[in-house]
């Protein structure tokens, strides 16, 4: 009975809240769930000079070409999945797909240090091979001396 009464009193709420839009004339749309969200207010710079705010433009610009170099490419990719997808539950999808990309990336990271490790043995090897053979050759020379 008490489940009823609250869920009664939700459905009441919805249907005056409904009914409250219907007064106002139309006044709130409804909302679109893809619609772009309107842009967070910028911070106001009023208290600075333009000699600061053109140091903060140069000192920020590192950060942004780093994300647009390091982040932006895979998030949107992450986000072009989750729009195609449509997942139930998209931020768990999205952050499921930047997991398994950055395991992705750790991969070719470790796949590329062990070339690197593997350049640097050959080379090794072959600079050993090349004093063996300066040894031999020095002491051949010594030998024939004698």
């Amino acid at each position: 009975a008490n489940a009823d009464a609250e869920v009664e009193a939700v459905e009441s709420g919805a249907a005056t809240e409904g009914t409250q839009a219907a007064e106002k004339g139309g006044e709130e749309e409804e909302k679109d769930e893809f619609a772009i969200p309107e842009a967070p207010p910028q911070p106001k710079f009023d208290d600075i000079t333009d000699e600061e705010y053109s140091e903060l433009e140069k000192r920020s610009q590192i950060f942004r070409d780093y994300l647009m170099q390091n982040v932006m490419p895979t998030l949107t990719h992450g986000m072009l999945e989750v729009i195609k997808s449509k997942p139930k539950d998209p931020i768990d999808f999205l952050s499921n797909y930047l997991i398994e990309q950055g395991k992705l990336v750790e991969r070719r990271a470790e796949a590329a240090a062990f070339l690197q490790f593997q350049g640097m043995l050959a080379k090794l090897k072959a600079y050993n091979e090349n004093e063996a053979r300066a040894a031999k050759a020095g002491a051949d020379e010594f030998s024939d001396e004698d």
